[in-house]
């Protein structure tokens, strides 16, 4: 994680063993591993689901095998707010150099109705380096948007610094001169 995403997440976060967070997060780092980034491949899912709504039943019923296999892996967790996040992205370079505002990209990128429930809502996994705010959880963001939200959950991959604030992991000792 950059000096940029640090500084969007800020102090107020929780570090969190996979087994330990809330079912939905877990669901959204289920469902980003397996079915969009094509990791967590060492639990068998169906290859027959058709659906997005058949794939979610299926990994709630093999969570337990994710939770034994992934429960130690840990986990930041933070609450943003939607204006902290627009400023970071409009700072992405990607989104930088193809948008000249915010309200030209909402635009662009369709006003339909929301398909997340209001509760439970899956977190964005925050990126970890400068190229871009957000990871995975695009089209859930922009629905939380248009839903009014004013703040979005985030998911991120801690970092030493962070375990170290948390008083997971003791700090490094001096190096002797």
């Amino acid at each position: 994680m950059t000096a940029r995403m640090d500084t969007l997440v800020g102090n107020s976060y929780s570090i969190l063993k996979f087994s330990d967070l809330p079912v939905h997060c877990q669901m959204a780092t289920v469902w980003f591993n397996v079915i969009e980034g094509g990791g967590w491949t060492d639990v068998a899912i169906d290859p027959n689901w058709e659906s997005d709504e058949e794939t979610k039943a299926g990994l709630v019923m093999l969570m337990p095998k994710y939770v034994e296999r992934y429960g130690e892996e840990l986990f930041g967790l933070v609450s943003l707010s939607v204006d902290a996040l627009k400023v970071s992205i409009m700072q992405d370079e990607d989104f930088a150099s193809s948008w000249d505002s915010w309200e030209k990209f909402c635009a662009s990128y369709g006003t339909g109705p929301s398909d997340h429930p209001e509760d439970n809502r899956w977190p964005v996994l925050l990126s970890y380096d400068n190229y871009s705010t957000i990871w995975d959880g695009w089209n859930r963001f922009n629905s939380y948007l248009r839903d009014g939200a004013t703040e979005i959950q985030a998911m991120f991959y801690p970092q030493e610094h962070h375990l170290v604030a948390c008083g997971i992991m003791p700090a490094a000792s001096p190096k002797p001169v």
